[in-house]
């Protein structure tokens, strides 16, 4: 990926991930709202699984591209 591209997808990753970091910073909110809670815990989990995924992605990319301008 393009690093303008890679940073797009990252930056878009990140702001979910902190969305869903902030929505369960309230200590209360599993006892106000379980299904909120849960379905935030859960697409944390996946928008940190995303996020990860996508970084290592483009560390391959960077990598294979390093290695062919030798």
């Amino acid at each position: 990926l393009r690093p303008s591209v890679h940073e797009q997808v990252t930056s878009q990753q990140s702001a979910d991930v902190e969305k869903f970091q902030a929505k369960l910073a309230d200590a209360s909110l599993n006892a106000k709202d379980p299904r909120t809670f849960t379905a935030a815990t859960t697409d944390l989990a996946r928008a940190q699984t995303e996020l990860a995924t996508a970084e290592e992605q483009w560390l391959e990319l960077e990598m294979l591209r390093e290695a062919l301008e030798g």
